[in-house]
């Protein structure tokens, strides 16, 4: 075996060692990780269930804002455009 050849089997065994010595650590926990991502996406899906119905509410209020508005818009304009009744004068 040539010196090249002896570095690139130290380092491939290195390598497996340190890739082996992760696995073995992960071997322990994964029904706790597991558990934790679980609810982690539980309650963000929640979160994201409470984001959707909050902007379907305001595009609704939205939507009723604009119709308001249009439907009333005109009748706003020519109430204030009209000149206001006087009172009538007291005759004490």
């Amino acid at each position: 075996m040539t010196m090249t050849e002896e570095k690139d089997s130290t380092l491939t065994t290195a390598d497996q060692q340190q890739t082996a010595a992760p696995e073995a650590k992960k071997k322990g926990a994964p029904r706790a990780t597991v558990k934790s991502l679980r609810a982690e996406i539980e309650a963000l899906q929640q979160q994201l269930a409470q984001c959707n119905e909050r902007l379907l509410r305001k595009a609704a209020e939205f939507d009723n804002y604009k119709k308001r508005t249009a439907r009333t818009g005109r009748g706003d304009n020519q109430r204030q455009c009209r000149p206001r009744a006087r009172a009538a004068p007291d005759t004490g």
